[in-house]
C-alpha cells in the first residue's frame, strides 16, 4: 500500500509498524450475501492494517471510518466489521499472511474462521459423496462440513468445463458432477447462466433444442459448458432468489427516484424526508458494495408481479408510491393525501 497517502510524515509508529503486513496479504470479510470471503478494497484494506498496527501499539482495539458513505466499524479483538447502519456485522481474516501483532485480548483466527464457516471436525473425501448407507449425501448437508473436500468441489456456485466429443455421450452425468461440485441445488439452477460455446464461437442457452443440435454436428466439438450466475444469486436457494428479487425490486423503485432528483437531498422539501433520503442513499451504497449488484438487471414491480403474479398483494403500496416518489419527496404531493385520499 502507499503508507504516504494514507498518513503523510511524519510517519507514526503505526503506519511503520502495518508496513510489517506479509506483502500481497489482505483483510477480507465474509460477505452475507456472497456466503464467501471477499477481499476489503485497497483503500480498506489499507486503513484496516494502520489501525491494526495502532492496536498493537497499545491504541484502541476497535475503529471507525467511512467507506463510500457507508460508516463501519472494525473490532480487532473479536476479528469483526460491523455494517452501523444495517447493524449486520461480518468476520474478518487476512487473506495470504498471519497477523503480524497480536493484541491482548484478540480471539484467533482459527477461531474466528471456525465461527464464520461452522467448521466441524474434517471429513474423508470419499464420505462426501455417499454417506454409510451408501446414498448421495445432500448438499446442504455437504456445504455445512466445510473440511476434507477435495479440491474438485469447488462450491462456489458456478462452474465451467469443457465437453470432448468423445464425452459427447456422458454430458448427463458430466454436467450432474459439476453442479453437485460447485456446490448448487439442482431446483435452484437458473438456467438462463447455463450456456453451451462450440468451437466456432456460437452459443447457445434456454432452448434444449438448439442445444441438441449444437451437440449433435461433430464438427462443433469441443463445446465449452459455463455456468455464471450473477455473484449475488450464486449459491441461493429459490425461495431465497424470489425473496432477494424482490428485496431489488424495491430498491430499484428507490434508485430510479434518487436518480430523479439528482441524488441531491437539496432538492427534498421535508426535514423528515431529508432524513428518508440519507437513508435511501445509504440503502443503495451499502448494496452495491457488500454484493457488486448495481441494480442495472433489476426487475420492476411490473416484470415481477408478471413473473409472480402471487406477489401482486406484497406490492401494492411500492405500485401505488413508487412512480410518484420523486414528487412526495419535492413536496409536490402530502404523502397522507396521496396515499388516502380520493
Amino acid at each position: 500500500p502507499d503508507w504516504l497517502s494514507i498518513c503523510p510524515p511524519p510517519f507514526s509508529t503505526s503506519v511503520v509498524m502495518a508496513a510489517a503486513f506479509a506483502e500481497g496479504c489482505a483483510w477480507q470479510f465474509l460477505c452475507p450475501f456472497r456466503k464467501n470471503w471477499v477481499d476489503c478494497s485497497a483503500e480498506e484494506d489499507a486503513r484496516l492494517k494502520v489501525a491494526y498496527s495502532d492496536a498493537a501499539n497499545n491504541g484502541p482495539t476497535e475503529v471507525e471510518y467511512n467507506l463510500h458513505g457507508v460508516r463501519f466499524r472494525a473490532d480487532f479483538r473479536l476479528l469483526t466489521r460491523s455494517n452501523l447502519a444495517s447493524k449486520r456485522v461480518m468476520q474478518l481474516r487476512l487473506r495470504d499472511g498471519e497477523l503480524p501483532f497480536r493484541i491482548p485480548g484478540q480471539r484467533s483466527a482459527e477461531a474466528s474462521e471456525a465461527d464464520a464457516t461452522s467448521a466441524a471436525r474434517g471429513i474423508a473425501p470419499d464420505s462426501l459423496v455417499c454417506a454409510a448407507t451408501g446414498q448421495p449425501v445432500p448438499v446442504d448437508v455437504r456445504k455445512a462440513w466445510g473440511q476434507g473436500i477435495p479440491e474438485e468441489f469447488t462450491m462456489t456456485g458456478a462452474f465451467e468445463f469443457t465437453l470432448q466429443l468423445v464425452d459427447r455421450e456422458r454430458l448427463g452425468e458430466l454436467l450432474s458432477w459439476h453442479i453437485m461440485s460447485a456446490g448448487v441445488e439442482a431446483q435452484s439452477l437458473n438456467m438462463a447462466a447455463l450456456t453451451f460455446t462450440d468451437r466456432w464461437g456460437n452459443v447457445a442457452a434456454q432452448s434444449k433444442e438448439v442445444v441438441q443440435k449444437m451437440l449433435e454436428k461433430e464438427s462443433n466439438f469441443p463445446v465449452k459448458i459455463k455456468y455464471a450466475p450473477p455473484k449475488a444469486f450464486q449459491s441461493m436457494t429459490p425461495q431465497e432468489m424470489l425473496q432477494y428479487e424482490t428485496v431489488r425490486t424495491h430498491l430499484l423503485a428507490v434508485k430510479n427516484a434518487v436518480k430523479e432528483l439528482d441524488g441531491d437531498i437539496t432538492k427534498v422539501k421535508h426535514l423528515h424526508q431529508k432524513k428518508t433520503f440519507e437513508r435511501y442513499l445509504l440503502y443503495l451504497e451499502d448494496h452495491k458494495y457488500q454484493s457488486e449488484d448495481d441494480l442495472s438487471d433489476a426487475m420492476t414491480v411490473e416484470e415481477l408481479v408478471r413473473k409472480y403474479p402471487h406477489l401482486g398483494g406484497v406490492f401494492g403500496l411500492t405500485y401505488k408510491v413508487c412512480g410518484d416518489l420523486p414528487r412526495v419527496l419535492r413536496g409536490e404531493v402530502d404523502i397522507l393525501e396521496y396515499l388516502f385520499g380520493g
